[in-house]
C-alpha cells in the first residue's frame, strides 16, 4: 500500500481512490508526487506498479512498470490513470520502476513539462 502523511508528522493514512482501486490488482510503491505543470492545481503521482500476478523474486525485477494517478483535491483522493511506462520502456524491454519526476515550469512560448526518470530491470 501507499500511505500519505501530509504534514510529515501525521500518522500515515491509506490513500483513498476515486472509482477503481488499483490495489486490488497492483502492488504500488516508490511514489513521486509533483504539481502538474499546466497550472491546473492537480497533483500527479508516478509510482512503481507491479501486477499481482508477478510475485516471485525473479518476476519483481523484470515486470515493474511506472503508473500514474492524479488528485484534484490536494491529495485527499486519487484517480488511477494507468501505466505510463510499460514493459517496453524504450530502452531494453525490462520495465520501469522507482520513478522520479521533475516539473519544468512553463516559460513564455513554451508549455510546462514533466521529466521522468526510472530504473530498468537491466543490470547494465
Amino acid at each position: 500500500k501507499i500511505y500519505s502523511s501530509p504534514e510529515n508528522l501525521d500518522a500515515p493514512q491509506t490513500l483513498l481512490w476515486n472509482g477503481y482501486d488499483p490495489l486490488q490488482s497492483w502492488y504500488l510503491n516508490d511514489p513521486s508526487v509533483i504539481d502538474a505543470p499546466d497550472g491546473s492545481h492537480r497533483l500527479l503521482m508516478y509510482a512503481t506498479g507491479l501486477a499481482n500476478i508477478w510475485s516471485s523474486l525473479e518476476d519483481i525485477t523484470n515486470h515493474n512498470l511506472t503508473a500514474l494517478a492524479t488528485s484534484t483535491d490536494a491529495g485527499a483522493t486519487w484517480t488511477w490513470k494507468g501505466v505510463v511506462v510499460g514493459q517496453d520502456n524504450g530502452f531494453d524491454g525490462s520495465g520501469a520502476w522507482s520513478p522520479s519526476a521533475l516539473v519544468r515550469p512553463a516559460t513564455p512560448g513554451s508549455p510546462g513539462k514533466v521529466d521522468l526518470w526510472y530504473h530498468t530491470g537491466n543490470m547494465d
